[in-house]
């Protein structure tokens, strides 16, 4: 009977259970799932952060960017000193093409 409640309670996995299961194996536990779970999460959220390196240069990049298209546009815009081209003629052909006619030829 007391073999029957242990299988039982076996299905459940618990904390207790799972560090004296690693103690005794050796095997890599629920704990050791975590750790390294979180472990991974940490690097991931290095990478990701403001703080590294790769990302302070796209910053920086993407800032110059910006401040370079102000530059251009405020360029553009203050400066009004610009003359116009005068407009040629229109070219006026020999052979005029514009027009057409259709002609009925009888049958």
């Amino acid at each position: 009977m007391e073999k029957d409640e242990k299988k039982q309670n076996a299905v459940v996995q618990t904390y207790s259970a799972d560090m004296a299961e690693v103690i005794e194996g050796g095997e890599e536990g629920l704990v050791k799932k975590i750790i390294h779970g979180e472990e991974e999460h940490e690097k991931e959220k290095m990478n990701l952060s403001p703080e590294s390196k790769k990302n302070k240069l796209f910053m920086l990049f993407s800032f110059l960017l910006l401040f370079s298209a102000i530059g251009i546009c405020f360029f553009f815009f203050l400066n009004k000193k610009t003359s116009t081209v005068e407009i040629a003629a229109q070219f006026a052909p020999l052979i005029f093409n514009d027009q057409t006619t259709f002609l009925e030829i009888p049958l």
